[in-house]
């Protein structure tokens, strides 16, 4: 354990002295980190137990005897420190990927950061039963690995462990940062520069599409692709032929 220590410890030097990153926004991202690995908090308007481990961001090992009622929560999860909700009761919505409105329930998965500050704010969870199973909307910049359990009769706990995030951490000591959290030198995240990197890619490949659409027909894949982008873009003529381009 010393060893590990010391290894550590002379990483971080050569990190420092070799002008890496500055001392404050290494220390501001390795205690971010760190953040980001327990989930624990106390709850109202919960009823139940719920257990559930993460693969992907998929719940599998799922044991779910809950009720939510517009449930909420105040602790330190999934990196934000202060109130979030965690469900809601039966409603009909448009929910990815769904892709349909039908009635479903919002189990105590959920999760949406209550005034995030901007670190936090695409870490948005959303599990839901549905007939037939589970699914899940997950918008953080990266799979969740982990385990979390619930109690509760109106009040109650939370506590849970995301094991990606430890790796995060023990990488972030020598620089590495596979879950793009951290803060760089120009005052941007990482997970910003990869959303940038995903929208000039996507809008390359629907260029690419208009003007092969001339010479071949696409596939089904490659038109709900176009349409996709151009709801996101506001291209009106492509989100407008969405009804009937898909047939």
């Amino acid at each position: 354990m010393t060893s590990i220590i010391r290894l550590l410890t002379f990483l971080h030097l050569i990190l420092i002295s070799s002008n890496c990153v500055s001392a404050d926004r290494y220390f501001h991202n390795r205690g971010n980190d760190l953040k980001d690995i327990i989930n624990i908090g106390f709850e109202k308007r919960n009823y139940g137990i719920t257990f559930g481990i993460f693969v992907e961001s998929y719940p599998i090992g799922l044991f779910n005897a809950s009720y939510t009622d517009y449930g909420e929560g105040r602790g330190l999860r999934y990196g934000h420190l202060g109130k979030y909700k965690i469900g809601g009761t039966k409603i009909k919505q448009n929910l990815p990927p769904l892709g349909s409105s039908i009635p479903f329930r919002f189990d105590a998965f959920y999760h949406v950061p209550i005034n995030p500050d901007f670190r936090n704010s695409n870490r948005v969870y959303k599990s839901y039963f549905v007939k037939g199973g589970t699914n899940f909307l997950n918008t953080f910049s990266k799979n969740i690995y982990g385990f979390e359990v619930s109690i509760a009769i109106h009040y109650g706990i939370r506590f849970g462990i995301n094991f990606n995030e430890i790796a995060d951490f023990i990488l972030g000591i020598s620089g590495i940062d596979f879950m793009d959290d951290d803060l760089t030198e120009d005052g941007d995240y990482n997970w910003q520069k990869r959303e940038v990197e995903k929208r000039i890619e996507n809008l390359m490949r629907f260029a690419n599409l208009l003007i092969i659409q001339n010479d071949r027909l696409l596939s089904r894949e490659e038109k709900i692709f176009m349409i996709d982008v151009g709801k996101k873009f506001d291209i009106e003529e492509i989100a407008l032929d969405e009804k009937t381009c898909l047939y």
